[in-house]
Formats: C-alpha cells, sequence, structure tokens
C-alpha cells in the first residue's frame, strides 16, 4: 500500500501534463472551404514567356529547340493592393515577358521588383488602376 500512495501523486501530475495537449486534438477543425473562398480572390496566375535552352520542357513535355520561345504558368498572391505580387522565383526566372491573370479574367503586364534566388521569391508589381484584393 505504500507504494500505491507515493504513485498517485506522479500519476496525477501526468494527467495535468497530458490534459492539456488531449483537449488540443478536440478542438474543431478548419472549414478549407472557407479559407479557399477567401484567399481566391487575390490569387492569381502568372504566365510567362521565355527563351528555350533546348534542354527540353522542365515538366517532361515535348523537347524543345534553343533559341525557341515556351510559355510557362505559375500561380501568385497579391500582398499589396497597390498590385504587389509574390511568387516564386524559378517561375519568373529568364522570363522576357510575365503577365498576370487576376481572379475576374484581367490580365496585365508585370514587372519585376525584387527576386532572391536564395529562398526562391519574387516579388511583382501590376498596375489595375483600382485597389486588387488581398
Amino acid at each position: 500500500m505504500p507504494m500505491l500512495r507515493m504513485l498517485r501523486p506522479a500519476g496525477f501530475a501526468l494527467g495535468l501534463f497530458v490534459a492539456p495537449f488531449s483537449r488540443a486534438s478536440a478542438a474543431p477543425t478548419m472549414d478549407w472551404t472557407e479559407v479557399a473562398a477567401r484567399a481566391m480572390p487575390a490569387t492569381v496566375s502568372i504566365l510567362t514567356i521565355k527563351i528555350s535552352a533546348g534542354k527540353g520542357h522542365p515538366a517532361g513535355g515535348v523537347p524543345t529547340k534553343p533559341g525557341q520561345r515556351e510559355r510557362f504558368v505559375g500561380s501568385g498572391f497579391i500582398v499589396g493592393p497597390s498590385g504587389v505580387i509574390v511568387t516564386n522565383k524559378h517561375v519568373i526566372a529568364g522570363a522576357l515577358r510575365i503577365t498576370v491573370r487576376l481572379g475576374d479574367g484581367t490580365s496585365l503586364p508585370a514587372t519585376l521588383i525584387a527576386a532572391s534566388p536564395s529562398v526562391d521569391l519574387a516579388l511583382l508589381r501590376v498596375h489595375a488602376g483600382h485597389p486588387l484584393p488581398v
């Protein structure tokens, strides 16, 4: 019996330690359809034209000839109502022309503001003439 008395406080302390974590798993799950619906207006398609190096399409498509123009598609997010967009650097790397297609179907030319190869991020700017959703 003395051994049981010694174990009870330890078991009680373990219960206090584990209980907060077990309650966290009982939290309500996030409604991802709501999250997606809120994010969609600020999501954009990024269309680029690049000159082929002749090594074939990176997605395993039809091989290209050196110097041939190729079209690529990526995505990004509007992060500033003035038209600042964040995307990946590899999406715009070597692009001759960058076009951004907004959620409403409007296509706008984009200019590169900054790019970082070390973190694979790039900032673009478009001029829509009105505030954009973020």
